[in-house]
């Protein structure tokens, strides 16, 4: 084997192929071990490193890279429907947001101790009783805008649309302090109502420089799914 090694004319895969059908016909380990280390010692041939397998390594990629463009593939046609919310879900998470707040102009106590009664009421989620005693307040001459606004409030979180669009409308116009906010309401409460149409487009009224919250709020609902 080695006059053959010898041979100038051999090229490396040549030279390689004798080395390794002569190894691997060596049962004896140590023999094959010793042949292996005269030929790289004394002809500077040795065989090379058998390559590592990718077949099964190159399969078990493929399995997670194709469920990852699977996922990726489903969230692009599904995304955009997850990420459209229901119109009616926001609009009744919206209505518990509301709270009413205290009033800011001066009173009588009379007008004191109502204000407090429906501020009670309401925030004890009895809407009704609220708008009762909030009409009984505005009745009085020393009654607000807002205390109107809050009227309207307990109105619609009571169901009572109609009279929640009035007392909404009636703060709209002439515009007032409360204008923003009466829109909004007003919006929520035709959308309430059933009149969709109606109140998306009041909502649409509300700018940005009205007030931050408030617009976020309304460009949410508007571009919601109804």
């Amino acid at each position: 084997m080695t006059e053959k090694l010898e041979d100038p004319n051999l090229s490396e895969e040549d030279k390689d192929a004798i080395v390794g059908a002569f190894v691997r016909h060596q049962e004896n380990e140590r023999l094959r071990k010793h042949w292996e280390t005269l030929l790289k010692e004394k002809h500077q041939v040795s065989r090379k490193a058998t390559p590592p397998k990718r077949s099964a390594t190159l399969r078990k990629l493929f399995l997670p890279v194709l469920a990852i463009a699977a996922t990726l593939l489903l969230l692009l046609v599904f995304l955009p429907d997850l990420m459209a919310k229901n119109g009616e879900q926001m609009l009744a998470a919206n209505l518990s947001e509301i709270s009413i707040e205290g009033v800011r102009s001066e009173s009588t106590t009379t007008v004191d101790s109502l204000r407090d009664q429906v501020r009670t009421t309401y925030l004890a989620g009895d809407f009704s009783t609220a708008a009762t005693t909030g009409e009984r307040l505005l009745s009085l001459p020393s009654a607000s805008t807002e205390d109107q606004l809050n009227l309207g409030v307990a109105h619609l979180r009571a169901g009572n649309y109609a009279q929640a669009s009035q007392y909404f409308t009636g703060l709209i116009d002439p515009p007032g302090n409360f204008t923003t906010e009466a829109r909004y309401y007003l919006g929520l409460s035709l959308l309430s109502s059933g009149n969709t149409k109606a109140g998306l487009e009041e909502l649409q009224k509300i700018r940005e420089t009205d007030g931050g919250s408030i617009y976020q709020k309304a460009q949410a609902l508007i571009d919601a799914s109804w």
